[in-house]
């Protein structure tokens, strides 16, 4: 079963195709969902009554879905490592895919909490906001508005605040 990463999250994501539904399992939860591909990364899903749009986008090992006004950005981990511990907390924000940089949310010497949009960054006509994951002093920016990112390029080093900002 494929594990994936959302922040610091990991999930067991499964599915497959049934009747012409695709069965899918999060976890111990199941759900049914028709699935109808429109175009190239757009799908039309139904669950019972309700309807919605799906966006999504795959590089490497991440997936970007757009559903219901949320963007979520999906890491796909290695079974193995999955449910290891998460190696330290890296001190700067890295591009998750390659894309465009729309927006620098920050400037060098601010101070920030856990959680702050940092970086906006759009691919494939999707916008992913790049957030700060501790409280920490924003040290040097690596890219600026209108910039083109490659997957794993530093956009921002970060300087872990002792207390709370």
């Amino acid at each position: 079963m494929p594990v994936f990463k959302h922040h610091h999250s990991l999930y067991d994501l499964d599915g497959k195709w049934q009747d012409q539904q695709f069965l899918f399992s999060a976890e111990a939860e199941s759900q049914t969902v028709s699935v109808q591909e429109l175009e190239a990364g757009t799908f039309l899903v139904r669950q019972g009554s309700q309807v919605s749009l799906v966006h999504a986008v795959q590089e490497g090992n991440h997936l970007l879905l757009s559903f219901q006004g949320q963007t979520y950005l999906l890491e796909r981990q290695k079974k193995a490592s999955a449910h290891q511990p998460e190696d330290p907390v890296s001190n700067h924000l890295e591009a998750p895919l390659t894309g465009k940089v729309l927006q620098v949310q920050v400037e060098e010497g601010q101070t920030l909490e856990a959680g702050v949009s940092a970086v906006i960054l759009e691919s494939m006509k999707m916008e992913t906001a790049l957030m700060t994951p501790f409280a920490a002093r924003v040290m040097k920016i690596h890219c600026a508005a209108g910039d083109s990112v490659s997957t794993g390029q530093v956009l921002v080093e970060l300087e872990p605040l002792e207390d709370d900002v």
